[in-house]
């Protein structure tokens, strides 16, 4: 896109958009994503980097890069220490008494010395002494931290900065990790080694798309450290997250150019220029022990006793952005020779995840013993219910080639507070009549020839008297005695429980797929009054409530006990990879099995939840490194489909074809799904005419389509194939609406006329137009809704549908949320299509995304229509309903 010509239109600084050329030298930029249309020109191999390790008189690192220095002065280079008493002892809750900081006095060194020949740095202090000592490497530096102790206590923690670097350029994390809770990406700027292996690279944010420039450096903190506690820590006080750099940006706006892409996508590139300017700084903190519970029975604990000492390595390696994990490869082997994969599963097809159970009818307990209920009335429906949906999960597995389900509630689903059930155990007393038909249900989607499984907690359900009315009346509780997750006391481990799940599950319905909901040992509370007494307790005199993840052990010891099973655990450190398939729900395009993870464990893989995602070369590339997606719906099959293909790669038929013959290929719906495929993709790879990329769309192949939209780069070339675009499924919930959405976004600003123009001129249009403004964000395309909603020359029911899409609009501003509203209240009390304009306005309403969430004008319109048609001579009921929902705020 040519932005020369718009600078004027808006109000901000503005400078040349180029970089120094001495920045150039280290090429540590941001560089374009995958290229994800024909083969890319085969890129210069990457040489090595040119380091010159030395050392400054007062012993900190002294660091040149390709011929620039990178290392500069480290403001402290006192350790934080703290020490307690020598005879404290671990709980579950880590250490049983207090921690004693260091008075700020004795943090300060009574003495410094460094020994060049050693290469050794000597602090002296009040309470020991630190010992640091370099060893230079073809590789790059290690540095050994000894510490000794010399207190009459314990020391219990350690922090130090180890070095500062000044890197060029936009310098960050190269690679992300993954957060303990859902699994979702995160920087890969810390790590710790009862966490998982720590390899932490920095480079010029290549790292955040999967291309690199040849001469970008990769500098890699790690650690051989395999078994005691050991945490890295790169830190910083001028970079910015990727996420969070378009608030920086907008600072620098005002007026209109506030909702302008174009004049957004200037600030954020002039902020760029300015970071690339002025470089990053990072600095290496170590820090070991802490006493911190990090999982359950697993500590960051690693104590010095007094007159003790123990020794920290630290590794800084070099190498380059395309492979930011290979310069720690030696310390990663030797993370997974400590901790090797304790499971094998070659099956990397998809898992069909279903909440039968939702439909299930669900009995509650009838006094404090554990009773199986009488058969309820529905015995008949839910036989019928279970076993026609039997039928059609082994459809839709054959369709997606899938190799099995997993049954997230066979027990039912009761209150909140419940789901998941997650004890298989537990179907004969929540739910007997899916308890007769379980074993057959099972059985016909395995005699199909398909893996079965079910939902799994480390937790027992106990029943327990509920006296609290509110929450009786909050959950229909029809008596006093409630089903609840219980979690044992430590005496009982939790492997115990998980393994007899397991075995349970598999003796009665053969399971071999488990899904792990909320892998965490919590709960654990004292049984005697002993315990009491000696519990922790909040301020307020109460027990403390013990939560933490179960650690890998506890799946070591199941998997020893059932090696032929599949857990897909939810929450979970890096080093769980070794005895599961980490769930994760995809986010954001960086989610998948981590970069560290592949590189310490080459087999390790994860299984991806998928709803909708916008970017399918991304999902696909995780599917072709041995990912696991789970999900419904034809975005699972084509998605999948697009990995295995990618994985295969082209067939040999292709070589030596003309381009007609090609092109014949990609449109035969007789030819092997590779061939069209790859036949779409080979024609794709340059700039195809117009008549090529319309041949290939008006086909009925959704990967070929999708390799045709991509080739879309142009205003004209999109606007002439707005027909067939526009009748593709998009929006929300379509394979097509993040292609949609980029293919607007290619063709700039003006697109968006093109659109509303087609709209005007072409009803049929009407509900693909909505469908790929619906997925195209910015401000821009909320106006353009405005425009269509407002248009009087438009039928009412294509004015509503603009209302409707308007209403999920997370952008509009207020004058636009005013125009919706000032066109829809009045039509509650028009006398045709009430129902249908009430069920778009209840909808926005109720949910907290909605643009009219909670507007109080939306309330008083429902009160005062539906005191107009409850007095009608025959009230509209389906009208009335909708209007209650909105005034009791209901979903």
């Amino acid at each position: 896109m040519n932005l020369q010509p718009e600078l004027g239109k808006h109000t901000m600084n503005t400078k040349p958009l180029k970089l120094k050329s001495r920045l150039l030298g280290l090429a540590l930029t941001l560089l374009a994503g995958v290229a994800t249309l024909g083969a890319a020109e085969p890129a210069a191999k990457p040489s090595a980097p040119d380091v010159k390790i030395d050392f400054t008189d007062k012993g900190e690192l002294s660091i040149t890069l390709d011929g620039q220095v990178i290392s500069q002065p480290t403001k402290t280079l006192e350790p934080t220490v703290r020490f307690r008493d020598p005879e404290a002892k671990l709980s579950i809750w880590g250490a049983d008494d207090k921690t004693y900081p260091v008075d700020k006095a004795d943090l300060k060194p009574q003495s410094t010395s460094y020994d060049a020949a050693k290469r050794q740095l000597t602090q002296t202090f009040a309470w020991g002494e630190v010992v640091r000592t370099y060893q230079v490497v073809p590789e790059g530096v290690n540095i050994e931290v000894t510490v000794r102790n010399n207190s009459s206590k314990t020391l219990a923690q350690f922090d130090q900065r180890l070095f500062t670097l000044k890197m060029p350029g936009n310098t960050g994390p190269a690679t992300t990790t993954e957060a303990l809770y859902f699994g979702q990406a995160a920087p890969a700027a810390k790590g710790d080694t009862l966490s998982g292996p720590v390899a932490l690279p920095l480079v010029g944010e290549a790292g955040y798309s999967d291309g690199r420039g040849k001469d970008s450096r990769a500098v890699v903190a790690t650690t051989p450290e395999t078994k005691k506690h050991l945490k890295l820590n790169w830190e910083t006080d001028t970079w910015v997250e990727p996420w969070n750099r378009k608030e920086r940006a907008k600072k620098k706006l005002t007026g209109y150019a506030v909702n302008d892409p174009v004049a957004m996508d200037l600030a954020l590139r002039q902020l760029e220029e300015e970071r690339a300017e002025k470089g990053e700084t990072w600095w290496l903190t170590l820090s070991v022990g802490g006493d911190r519970q990090l999982y359950h029975d697993r500590y960051a604990s690693r104590p010095i006793a007094p007159g003790g000492s123990d020794t920290y390595t630290v590794w800084l390696r070099f190498g380059n952005a395309s492979d930011p994990m290979a310069p720690a490869k030696e310390a990663l082997q030797g993370y997974a020779k400590a901790h090797p994969m304790l499971f094998k599963w070659d099956d990397r097809r998809p898992i069909i995840p279903t909440m039968i159970g939702d439909k299930f009818p669900y009995h509650e307990p009838e006094g404090p013993e554990l009773k199986k209920p009488a058969v309820g009335p529905r015995a008949e429906e839910v036989r019928k219910l279970m076993l026609d949906h039997a039928d059609q999960l082994i459809a839709q597995m054959k369709k997606v080639n899938a190799q099995g389900v997993i049954v997230w509630n066979i027990e039912g689903n009761g209150p909140s507070y419940l789901q998941y059930v997650g004890d298989p155990h537990m179907v004969e007393y929540m739910c007997p009549e899916a308890d007769a038909v379980a074993d057959e249900f099972f059985k016909k989607i395995r005699d199909a020839g398909f893996k079965v499984g079910v939902c799994l907690r480390p937790s027992v359900i106990a029943v327990k008297e509920q006296k609290n009315a509110e929450f009786a009346d909050k959950h229909d509780l029809k008596n006093p005695f409630v089903f609840f997750h219980d979690y044992p006391h430590p005496k009982r481990p939790p492997a115990d429980i998980l393994a007899e799940k397991v075995e349970y599950a598999k003796k009665r319905w053969g399971c071999t797929l488990f899904y792990v909901d909320t892998n965490d040992g919590a709960g654990f509370w004292p049984n005697t009054d002993e315990e009491k007494a000696a519990w922790p307790k909040e301020k307020d005199g109460k027990l403390k409530w013990y939560h933490e993840l179960l650690n890998e052990d506890v799946w070591a010891e199941v998997l020893r006990r059932h090696p032929d099973v599949l857990f897909t655990i939810e929450h979970t450190p890096l080093i769980q990879y070794t005895v599961s398939a980490p769930y994760d729900e995809w986010q954001t395009p960086r989610d998948g099995t981590p970069p560290v993870v592949r590189a310490t464990w080459p087999d390790a893989f994860k299984c991806l939840v998928i709803k909708e995602p916008k970017d399918h070369w991304k999902v696909a590339a995780r599917v072709e490194k041995g990912d696991v997606l789970a999900g419904q719906g034809e975005s699972l099959e084509l998605l999948s489909m697009l990995g295995d293909l990618l994985k295969a790669g082209p067939p040999k038929e292709l070589a030596g074809m003309t381009p007609e013959q090609v092109l014949a290929v990609a449109t035969d719906p007789a030819a092997a799904e590779p061939m069209r495929f790859f036949a779409a993709k080979q024609l794709c790879a340059g700039e195809p005419d117009a008549a090529v990329i319309e041949k290939l769309l008006k086909g009925k192949d959704p990967l070929v389509q999708l390799l045709a939209m991509e080739s879309l780069k142009t205003r004209d070339q999109i606007k002439a194939q707005l027909p067939i675009l526009t009748k593709l499924k998009g929006g929300q919930y379509g394979f097509f609406g993040g292609p949609l959405r980029d293919a607007v976004k290619r063709g700039g600003p003006e697109v968006l006329g093109d659109l509303v123009d087609f709209a005007r001129s072409t009803p049929a249009s009407f509900t693909g137009i909505m469908e790929m403004l619906s997925v195209t964000p910015g401000n821009a395309a909320t106006q353009q809704l405005v425009t269509l909603m407002t248009d009087t020359t438009l039928p009412d029911p294509q004015r509503l549908k603009a209302a409707g899409v308007l209403g999920w609009r997370k952008d509009a501003t207020k004058e636009q949320k005013d125009a919706a509203l000032a066109y829809l209240l009045p039509k509650l009390n028009e006398a045709k299509g009430r129902s249908g304009v009430a069920e778009i306005i209840q909808q926005r309403y109720s949910y907290p995304h909605g643009l009219w969430h909670n507007d109080p004008r939306v309330l008083e319109a429902a009160k005062a229509a539906l005191a107009a048609e409850q007095a009608q001579p025959e009230p509209d009921k389906a009208l009335i309903a909708v209007l209650e929902k909105i005034i009791k705020g209901q979903h």
